[in-house]
């Protein structure tokens, strides 16, 4: 079984998967020379499908943090849909599952098939994954890995990025996963922030914040506050199962300072960090995902 996963969030990517093992995996910005490279409705042609898939495939899965056509850096409404048959159309071909709800699911998969963990605690972070309620953008997830399935048990899903009046704080129980909604924002839309008051990319460049709190009083509360957060939501992870293995994805895994802090905090875990723990490691996701399905 030969399936292909394709990122058409920021970092752009793809990935081949034959009967569990990965074939390759390309950044399609190496390629095109657009850094950080979001796919657009009138600029989705993929060079790297161009040049490495050159294979029958049997299925092809798209993945994306978000399809209901929000305004991304101000350039351009996304489709993903639309961007998801366009490539296919590039491919050659209609077998083309998409399924916008799985982001932070195909994060957890891709640092855990690196990890090689028979068991572990996934947790996932980032400045927003899927829209899996309406105006609700998923942040955080914890998952359990039983070396069977990925069963997710916490949910942390903010309304910071599409607010509205009247939305109201929530938490409740859905298919055994506790939800919290809030109006919080996520840590990684904190360093976007930040990004954006120094005059940086919000794409990319928060790992310039990370370095600038040894200097600068703003990026060094962020670092201080961050830690302390994510250090309440591990134990909290930790509640859910005695698992020693912990993998961290998402795009604030990558804060590699504050991942040394969560070492010595909790020297009896095993702690393992995803090495494409950005968007564009939900490709490799992906692709094992339906490579696994089928």
């Amino acid at each position: 079984m030969k399936t292909l996963g394709i990122n058409i969030s920021h970092n752009a990517s793809i990935c081949q998967v034959t009967d569990g093992k990965i074939d390759f995996y390309y950044e399609e910005d190496r390629f095109n020379k657009n850094k950080n490279y979001i796919p657009l409705i009138d600029d989705c042609y993929f060079k790297s499908i161009e040049k490495h898939v050159t294979e029958k495939l049997d299925n092809i899965c798209v993945t994306s943090f978000d399809s209901r056509g929000q305004d991304l850096l101000g350039k351009h409404k996304l489709g993903d849909l639309i961007i998801a048959k366009k490539i296919a159309e590039q491919i050659g071909t209609d077998k083309v599952y998409f399924n916008p709800d799985n982001h932070h699911l195909h994060h957890a998969i891709c640092a855990r098939h690196f990890s090689g963990f028979e068991n572990c605690i996934i947790i996932v972070m980032d400045g927003g994954g899927s829209q899996l309620f309406p105006t609700y953008q998923e942040v955080e997830s914890i998952y359990i890995y039983d070396g069977n399935e990925y069963k997710r048990v916490y949910l942390h899903a903010t309304c910071d990025t599409f607010p509205y009046e009247g939305h109201k704080d929530k938490a409740f129980k859905l298919d055994n996963t506790d939800v919290n909604l809030s109006d919080k924002k996520s840590m990684g839309m904190l360093f976007e922030d930040l990004c954006a008051e120094y005059g940086m990319s919000t794409i990319g460049d928060a790992g310039k914040i990370m370095g600038m709190a040894a200097y600068e009083k703003k990026p060094a509360d962020l670092q201080k506050l961050s830690k302390e957060y994510t250090i309440e939501l591990l134990k909290k992870a930790f509640e859910y199962s005695d698992y020693n293995n912990v993998v961290l994805s998402g795009g604030y895994a990558l804060n590699c300072v504050n991942n040394y802090e969560y070492v010595k905090e909790f020297p009896e875990k095993n702690f393992f960090i995803d090495p494409v723990a950005h968007d564009g490691g939900t490709a490799i996701g992906a692709a094992l995902l339906l490579n696994d399905k089928k």
